[in-house]
C-alpha cells in the first residue's frame, strides 16, 4: 500500500474553498438575462470574466436551445429586443430549435 494515498496524509480543505460562490446555483434562464450589475456581483474576481457577459448569455442561450429547455422560454424571448445583435440572432435561433420536434 502506498503511504501517499492514506487519507490521514491529506491537508483539510482551504476554509475559502468550502463557501459555495454566487455562480453556483445560478439557473441557467438566469444567466440568460443577467444584466452587467448582476455580472459583476456573481464573477467580483473571477477567471469567468474573461469571457464576458454576453459570452455567457450566448453560452447559456445555446445550451437552453439544445436542451430545448421549455423553462427559459421567457427568458430567451426576451433576448429578442436585446440591444446586441449576436444575442438576438443566437435568441431567434434558440427558440427555432426549441420548436423543432
Amino acid at each position: 500500500v502506498c503511504p501517499f494515498n492514506n487519507p490521514d496524509r491529506c491537508a483539510p480543505p482551504d476554509a475559502e474553498l468550502q463557501t459555495p460562490l454566487p455562480w453556483q446555483n445560478m439557473l441557467l434562464s438566469d444567466a440568460i438575462v443577467m444584466d452587467e450589475g448582476g455580472f459583476m456581483r456573481m464573477f467580483p474576481a473571477s477567471a469567468l470574466r474573461r469571457v464576458t457577459r454576453n459570452g455567457i448569455r450566448l453560452g447559456a442561450i445555446t445550451v437552453a436551445g439544445n436542451l430545448r429547455a421549455e423553462n427559459c422560454r421567457a427568458s430567451i424571448e426576451q433576448c429578442l429586443s436585446d440591444a446586441d445583435a449576436q444575442i438576438v440572432e443566437r435568441a431567434k435561433w434558440a427558440l427555432e430549435k426549441m420548436s423543432a420536434k
